[in-house]
């Protein structure tokens, strides 16, 4: 959240932005380990105090961190601070959205919860070398249960060689050619 930019969050560097990615990771744990199974999205700070030099640092730094857990945990990661700098008029006082920000970050953020988590080959919620895996033996063989939808990454409507390729590359660099730019938070 926006109070994560706080100054004495990330002060003297390294300590603190350690404690807070222990802690957030801790809370994803306990969310994936619940019996329910929930789907855990992380989601960056969305665009705060325009200019402020702290904010800047704060985001690359929260970025890494998320990116971080993302490759621990397999969560599925929103950039609505991308999102967020298209609406800076609605940001009266440089931290909060007014009502029609907030509206159409939810929009945003619903429209990506609920869409295809691209990549996720064998629908475990995570984007892994597990679903590499699953799409190398779909081409072997097309009677492989595989989520359709997820393992076309770049929407052509088929999934082939193409794909595997890019979810390759989204592995190994966090991005692959096929990217909006949201898709992968980058």
């Amino acid at each position: 959240g926006t109070n994560d930019c706080r100054t004495d969050r990330w002060d003297n560097g390294t300590v603190k932005e350690e404690k807070y990615k222990a802690s957030l990771l801790e809370m994803v744990k306990a969310y994936e380990a619940m019996p329910s199974k929930p789907e855990v999205v992380l989601m960056n700070i969305a665009l705060i105090a325009q200019g402020n030099q702290n904010d800047n640092y704060t985001a690359e730094h929260q970025r890494a961190i998320l990116r971080a857990i993302d490759e621990e945990t397999g969560c599925r990661r929103i950039d609505i601070r991308s999102f967020s700098y298209k609406l800076v008029e609605e940001f009266a006082d440089n931290l909060h959205p007014n009502a029609t920000a907030y509206a159409a970050m939810a929009e945003y953020i619903a429209g990506k919860i609920t869409a295809p988590h691209y990549g996720d080959a064998n629908a475990d919620n995570k984007v892994n070398i597990k679903d590499i895996v699953r799409e190398k033996r779909y081409l072997a063989d097309t009677s492989v249960a595989i989520n359709d939808l997820a393992a076309d990454i770049n929407q052509d409507g088929k999934m082939d060689v193409n794909d595997v390729t890019g979810l390759c590359s989204y592995l190994v660099t966090g991005t692959n050619e096929y990217d909006s730019p949201e898709e992968w938070d980058k």
